[in-house]
């Protein structure tokens, strides 16, 4: 489920036009992959034995590149990180999951 509402999230994202799947980048230009990094995915445990938990992912893609095009490509990621931090701001985060965020 967290995977798919990260997917879903970024299908909401003006700047992202192709296509995204899981763990899959496609061999032709103007698509995205979200793909699980490995991390350590505990960052706290309690006494009880429960635990607080982050899951890292990473945003890949695939892009025409040329000496033109490689400054609207700078644009998209710097536009893709104002998205990111704009949708955090507000609180507009991907729904992973009842008591995730």
């Amino acid at each position: 489920m967290i995977i798919e509402g990260v997917i879903d999230f970024l299908k909401k994202c003006p700047h992202v036009n192709g296509l995204v799947s899981a763990d899959f980048l496609g061999a032709k230009p103007e698509n995205y992959a979200i793909e699980i990094s490995p991390s350590s995915s505990v960052l706290k445990t309690y006494a009880d034995g429960a635990s607080l938990r982050q899951v890292t992912f990473v945003f890949a893609s695939r892009c025409y590149m040329s000496e033109e095009i490689n400054i609207s490509n700078h644009n998209f990621f710097e536009n893709l990180t104002k998205w990111f931090e704009k949708c955090t701001k507000e609180k507009n985060l991907p729904e992973i999951g009842e008591k995730m965020t």
